[in-house]
């Protein structure tokens, strides 16, 4: 599972938009805070699964998901950083960002089948060694001490998607299907007039999206739904067929 959130509006208030993504399900809420405990409304406490998602501190707080945090989004900050020190090519961000796409290019071998499962186990394990050594130094320079304490904190979930192959290494998933109801957001000033109405949003945009991602069309479906007497959009969306592979980032 992917997941993200975005700033929203509830009657003219700051609230948070939130993504919980799958392969074939699209779920949002909007609430009014952006903590664990919402999370945790949506997905429960004791959420066990894989959960891809960037580095904010409260998704860390569920003890017993399989954590993947963004990559991209770590290469970013270390860009950041490096366009403030030119020239130094042995800074602490540059190595940080070498080792990162070095992980990311022996994961892209293994898929290619151009590295044998032994040649693979081994380099892995030179990666995480080499990954653990860089979050034990205490860089000089402030911004290069705040990113070694952020990987210290991630260190569990940095390669995550070496050990399974199935795990994204980035949220994209959850950016991408939250750019239509941002678009919604900037075009009617990020709102709703009320809590009520933000609850049906968050839920036609639900079944809307998760429609969408498993081939049916929206309109027909809600129609279905409203005159269906027994059934409830949990059975009239396809199931998710146990073991299919995600969609793959480009």
């Amino acid at each position: 599972m992917s997941a993200d959130e975005t700033g929203w509006k509830v009657a003219g208030l700051t609230a948070w938009l939130w993504g919980f993504i799958t392969a074939k399900i699209s779920l949002y809420a909007i609430m009014p805070g952006r903590g664990f405990k919402q999370a945790a409304a949506v997905l429960g406490e004791a959420f066990s699964g894989v959960l891809v998602r960037d580095g904010w501190a409260p998704y860390r707080q569920f003890r017993k998901a399989i954590h993947q945090t963004c990559i991209p989004h770590l290469l970013r900050r270390c860009r950041r950083i490096e366009e403030t020190e030119p020239g130094d090519t042995e800074s602490y961000p540059r190595r940080v960002k070498r080792l990162l796409l070095q992980a990311l290019g022996l994961r892209d071998r293994m898929r290619a089948g151009k590295i044998s499962d032994h040649g693979f186990a081994v380099a892995r394990g030179q990666v995480k060694a080499k990954l653990t050594r860089l979050t034990r130094e205490n860089p000089e320079i402030d911004e290069h001490r705040k990113l070694a304490k952020h990987l210290r904190n991630e260190l569990d979930a940095l390669l995550t998607f070496l050990y399974r192959l199935g795990v994204h290494a980035s949220n994209w998933l959850a950016e991408t299907e939250l750019r239509p109801p941002i678009a919604t957001r900037k075009a009617c000033g990020g709102g709703n007039r009320t809590w009520n109405g933000a609850r049906h949003f968050a839920t036609i945009l639900s079944v809307v999206r998760t429609a969408r991602r498993q081939g049916h069309n929206p309109a027909a479906l809600i129609v279905g739904i409203l005159r269906a007497r027994r059934h409830t959009v949990a059975t009239m969306l396809l199931p998710v067929p146990p073991g299919e592979n995600q969609p793959r980032p480009p």
